[in-house]
């Protein structure tokens, strides 16, 4: 893969009084994330970051700038904590390898951290070697690459990770149970297993339910329980497949796939299982495992994939599957539509290329040109970064980027590497 070299540099001015991290400027224009600062724009920049009070000669205008697009080179400006520079990639060619370990990494989410504010943690799944079913472990990592140490390993297949919605969990699959763990891998508890199987776990936006698929009679049903694995209810019970479920960001629904005949349909129900809707109720396939369709942050729309114009277009439609809208409209297919969590834009797969675009479907834009499959984009809980999948040296690996596509540091470099998802920003 060609990128850009982004040149990891490290600033760190001890006059400027004691050491942070960057605040952003909340969407208000305020500090709320770390009180006591001013949101300040940066010059260079046009990004709005908060500034704090720090001693003379460090920073002449008194106010130490939490701006890492430029580091310290503003005038009259210091920066308190060390960073990477991504604006630093125009310098040279090549990307930044952040990876060092000897294994393979797989499905990986990143965590909030109270210092920071936001994601400062890398989890992921790493196996041996590449292919299904091989020995995995959970492992944590910084975003960089560094920290890399292991907190569930016990010579299993384990698989889709995540963060609790408040960090202090992780929830995975192991040898088709589903279980849950302690941050820092203590406390590994059976929730869900037995006769069967049972995967796709996703933890309601409280984190006091975690709905998820079993297979105990041969097609996928939708079940929910409690976080602790009581309570266990079925939502649905028919004669064919009902999954994925997808949580609404109130808690209130669930959105998932079904094929009642001869063809994929999204539906809706109540998170008691009840009011259920066919919402796409067209002759086409809509949605399916590897392209669920997913919530809008707000709740009001809906965006999913489907075949309904001959290619595999990117569509949205209000919450009750009214007015569905063709967003890609190109000759070529797209996957893995993900909305950003401020709801602006639309990460996507087009020609095995990272695309963004607008909610409204303007503004298409793309960005990674490689001969090499790029697939998986997720956002970062503040929406400024994209972590994705590329297919480098016959394997899959795991990169970050900037959302406007500069600023590209590679994770991982070995094995088997999948399945990128940041998890939600905890103050």
């Amino acid at each position: 893969m060609r990128f850009p070299v982004v040149l990891i540099t490290t600033v760190l001015v001890a006059a400027c009084g004691s050491q942070r991290n960057p605040v952003q400027c909340t969407q208000n224009g305020d500090c709320n994330l770390e009180p006591g600062g001013t949101c300040d724009t940066n010059p260079d920049t046009g990004n709005k970051w908060c500034t704090y009070p720090c001693v003379p000669p460090g920073c002449q205008s008194n106010r130490c700038w939490s701006d890492f697009d430029t580091g310290d080179g503003l005038a009259g400006t210091c920066v308190v904590s060390e960073h990477p520079d991504p604006d630093a990639g125009s310098r040279d060619a090549g990307a930044v390898d952040a990876a060092d370990s000897p294994d393979a990494q797989t499905d990986a989410s990143v965590s909030p951290d109270a210092n920071t504010h936001c994601t400062v943690k890398l989890l992921f799944v790493k196996a041996a070697s590449a292919g299904p079913f091989q020995p995995s472990a959970i492992w944590i990592s910084k975003p960089d690459g560094s920290g890399q140490v292991p907190v569930v390993d016990n010579g299993t297949v384990i698989t889709q990770p995540q963060w609790s919605p408040d960090g202090t969990k992780i929830l995975y699959v192991e040898n088709l149970d589903i279980k849950v763990a302690n941050a820092d891998g203590s406390n590994q508890t059976l929730l869900a297993g037995g006769a069967g199987a049972q995967y796709n776990p996703e933890w309601s936006p409280d984190g006091s339910k975690i709905a998820y698929t079993d297979n105990l009679n041969g097609d996928d049903e939708i079940m929910v329980m409690n976080a602790d694995g009581s309570g266990k209810t079925p939502l649905t019970n028919n004669s064919y497949r009902d999954a994925p479920a997808t949580w609404s960001p109130d808690g209130t629904k669930l959105i998932y796939v079904s094929r009642p005949g001869s063809n994929l349909e999204i539906y809706s129900m109540s998170a008691a299982g009840t009011n259920v809707a066919n919402l796409t109720n067209n002759a086409a396939e809509d949605g399916d495992d590897a392209n669920p369709p997913g919530w809008t942050p707000d709740g009001s729309q809906i965006v999913f994939v489907t075949d309904r114009d001959a290619n595999r277009d990117i569509y949205i439609m209000s919450a009750n599957g009214t007015n569905p809208t063709n967003l890609s409209s190109s000759a070529s297919d797209e996957y893995t539509p993900t909305i950003s969590p401020s709801g602006a834009k639309i990460a996507f797969v087009r020609n095995g290329d990272i695309y963004t675009m607008n909610l409204n479907g303007t503004g298409q834009t793309q960005l990674t040109t490689s001969p090499t499959n790029q697939d998986r984009p997720a956002w970062s809980a503040d929406s400024t970064k994209l972590a994705f999948v590329s297919y480098e040296e016959s394997a899959n690996d795991i990169f970050v980027m900037n959302a406007d596509g500069s600023g590209v540091v590679r994770l991982t470099n070995t094995a088997e590497n999948t399945r990128p998802v940041w998890s939600p920003c905890v103050p």
